[in-house]
């Protein structure tokens, strides 16, 4: 049994979205949680019916967190996929999870084929990147619905870890160039 403690913090900002960000506590691991507090302006769920996931599983220290090696990667990783598929309006990233080893990037995304072209244009040139895609279909936005509430609060029950895992199950095995 899972237990999970959350502490809010407004403090992430991106140009013109508001993201919260959120610490929580699963099994006595640490789990930072950033996520858009909304959906952007003008994002309809209809046209962005499937969920891509991006996990990159990672040695975590001692608080179950990256290295700040890792981080780094991960953070030129995560503009360049910015860049590539907000830019192109195929996908837009709503939630980021950390801890207990692995990273979770969720985006909304008009369709799987645009989606993978735009991400191995924005990741041509970079290094190799140790992460695994998947996408399915989320055409009620489950896995971000749980998140957006208009005033940045979570629900505070185990649920929506496991919403959130059912998501992103299905597993494409894609190694990044």
């Amino acid at each position: 049994m899972s237990s999970i403690t959350l502490e809010q913090n407004e403090g992430y900002a991106s140009t013109d979205d508001e993201w919260m960000v959120a610490q929580a506590e699963k099994n006595g691991a640490p789990l930072l949680i950033r996520y858009r507090k909304q959906r952007p302006e003008g994002v309809e769920k209809s046209a962005f019916p499937f969920l891509l996931s991006a996990t990159w599983r990672y040695q975590p220290n001692e608080f179950g967190l990256p290295s700040t090696e890792d981080m780094e990667r991960m953070d030129k990783f995560e503009d360049a996929l910015t860049a590539g598929l907000e830019g192109s309006q195929t996908a837009h990233l709503m939630v980021i999870l950390t801890g207990n080893g692995e990273r979770d990037w969720l985006w909304y995304t008009c369709g799987e084929k645009q989606a993978m072209t735009y991400v191995n244009q924005a990741l041509k040139g970079h290094a190799r990147y140790p992460v695994e895609f998947s996408v399915q279909p989320d055409r009620a936005w489950r896995a971000y619905t749980q998140f957006e509430s208009g005033d940045g609060t979570l629900p505070c029950g185990g649920g929506i870890f496991e919403v959130v895992r059912s998501a992103i199950g299905k597993v494409l095995r894609l190694w990044c160039l």
